[in-house]
């Protein structure tokens, strides 16, 4: 599948899954985030707006606005294919980050964009898009409907002590109430488990220092 959905609300990890990627999928795939923001704030085209996230992911010329706007379905299906054949054996993941989810929902432009998004992608040997969604689009609907997606949800308790312990290895240990206490007062959201984790960091560095000059 060349065509794929991440989404979630805000602070719920989706830029973190996307760094996790490279780890991932180094092998298969470059991976290139490009933020939704910075492609412009035309949302009555949401095809030309992904057209120049691959530009921008790929270091490929943006495409040309007035072509595109005499046939641009056609256009964009050319410059996708073209774009993955001058890729050569590389292969990249273009990840446009932080779509809303509200101006996907009944949009006859994301529709159109989406179909063709798909039709192209089928050719395109060395390209794929992630789209990362910020909400919860209807996947029911018929165009998003059979994508593979991903949701990203609160944290489990384990997965809360895995984002804890690992960074702080060596430096700072955590007792199993301690990680069960933080996994119910961050409710399992990622961001606030991080806040948790740097204040606790700190903390330990400032008792680390302070017994330190004390014995001196």
């Amino acid at each position: 599948r060349k065509l794929m959905l991440l989404y979630g609300k805000r602070g719920i990890g989706k830029t973190s899954f996307i760094n996790q990627l490279t780890l991932r999928l180094a092998t298969r795939y470059a991976i290139q985030p490009v933020a939704w923001d910075s492609l412009g704030d035309d949302e009555a085209d949401p095809l030309w707006r992904v057209m120049l996230g691959i530009a921008r992911a790929t270091g490929q010329p943006d495409p040309d606005r007035e072509f595109y706007r005499s046939t641009p379905e056609t256009m964009a299906s050319d410059y996708i294919v073209s774009t993955s054949a001058s890729l050569g054996d590389d292969a990249v993941l273009v990840c446009l980050d932080g779509i809303p989810a509200a101006d996907m929902v009944d949009d006859r432009h994301w529709s159109q964009a989406l179909n063709t998004l798909k039709s192209a992608l089928r050719q395109a040997q060395n390209l794929a898009i992630l789209l990362v969604v910020e909400g919860f689009p209807d996947l029911t609907d018929a165009d998003l409907a059979g994508l593979p997606a991903i949701g990203l949800g609160p944290l489990r308790e384990s997965e809360v002590e895995e984002i804890l312990t690992v960074p702080a290895r060596g430096r700072l240990t955590y007792e199993y109430d301690a990680i069960r206490r933080i996994h119910n007062l961050s409710g399992g959201e990622p961001y606030f488990v991080q806040v948790f984790g740097r204040t606790l960091f700190d903390a330990r560095a400032r008792d680390v220092l302070a017994y330190a000059d004390a014995m001196t």
